[in-house]
């Protein structure tokens, strides 16, 4: 390698390091557990069925067989008619590590990167399968490839894009029905949840008076001190009181239930159950999981504070 091969990675460092380094507290703020393997043990299960779901089980073995003939091929033989192959597979690899590794809430979008990569391995994968057996045959490998590309459309052809229902358009109702002067409401779900309560609100809130706010980002601007479990929920109590938290919104699913945030705010809700009024509980349809609706006793009729939650929630770069 000269040195201009690695020219890139130094422009790279200059221009995006520091916008990385000074960009991270806001990042981190949405993280959904710690760093590395605890974190894989909750996304590998979510990650390998999304891919499942969308690529078949047959797409994603050929796909590892293609990575890793491109990979061999590549370091054996230093064989450029791979090379094209060895980088496909270090992209998806690199995605797929990602998603297991750094702590966001677990998103089936995060694979879309990946999904290209993943098919045209798969393709790879079958001619070198074809490769194996045979060479006298080329015109099977232009089957294999448009086979691979067939396989790969048709789980979502054969899928129908619904909306999953995830209970919180019935809790956005019974909220507004209430009546409450721009009341404060606190969500704690992962990423999905948010934006179904979020979207639910926007699109009923005929008066447009409601705020409705993630327990990660309040709680990560509102750090609550340590301590044992009752102080710890007493401590978190008093932060949606002090906040103006009128109703709060729990999502009980396991993917809710790995934001740390949300077991932050269920625990809150049990341990100090005079500071809260359960309203009503809407199962999923799926049967993963239900969404309580609480108020916060002291907050039912106080209105938000605008200035206050712009304050609360205005992004930190800063140490």
């Amino acid at each position: 390698r000269t040195a201009g091969f690695y020219l890139p990675y130094a422009f790279m460092l200059v221009l995006a390091g520091p916008w990385i380094i000074g960009t991270y507290p806001l990042v981190a703020g949405h993280f959904a557990g710690g760093w590395g393997l605890g974190f894989a043990r909750v996304s590998a299960p979510f990650y390998g069925t999304a891919l499942t779901a969308g690529l078949t089980s047959l797409i994603l073995a050929l796909a590892g067989f293609g990575a890793l003939s491109a990979l061999l091929a590549s370091w054996r033989d230093g064989a450029t008619s791979t090379g094209l192959f060895a980088a496909l597979a270090a992209l998806a690899g690199a995605v797929l590590i990602g998603c297991l590794m750094v702590p966001l809430a677990p998103d089936a979008r995060h694979l879309l990167p990946a999904l290209v990569p993943l098919v045209m391995l798969a393709a790879y994968g079958g001619m070198s399968l074809i490769g194996l057996v045979t060479t006298g045959w080329p015109i099977l490998s232009g089957l294999m490839v448009s086979m691979v590309m067939l396989l790969a459309a048709l789980p979502a052809l054969l899928t129908p894009l619904l909306k999953p229902p995830v209970g919180m358009l019935p809790a956005a109702r019974a909220i507004l029905e209430r009546g409450a002067a721009a009341p404060l409401i606190l969500v704690a779900a992962d990423e999905k949840g948010e934006g179904a309560l979020i979207a639910a609100i926007a699109q009923h809130d005929a008066a447009r008076t409601a705020f409705v706010v993630p327990a990660r980002r309040l709680l990560a601007a509102e750090p609550v001190p340590g301590g044992d479990a009752q102080t710890t929920a007493q401590a978190t109590a008093r932060v949606l009181s002090d906040s103006a938290v009128a109703f709060v919104v729990l999502d009980t699913t396991p993917a809710a239930a790995a934001v740390p945030q949300t077991g932050q705010v269920r625990a809150a809700l049990e341990g100090a159950p005079g500071d809260f009024n359960l309203l009503g509980t809407y199962p999923r349809a799926d049967g993963t999981g239900e969404v309580r609706l609480y108020t916060v006793t002291q907050n039912a009729a106080r209105p938000a504070d605008p200035a206050r939650l712009r304050h609360l929630l205005a992004p930190k770069t800063g140490g």
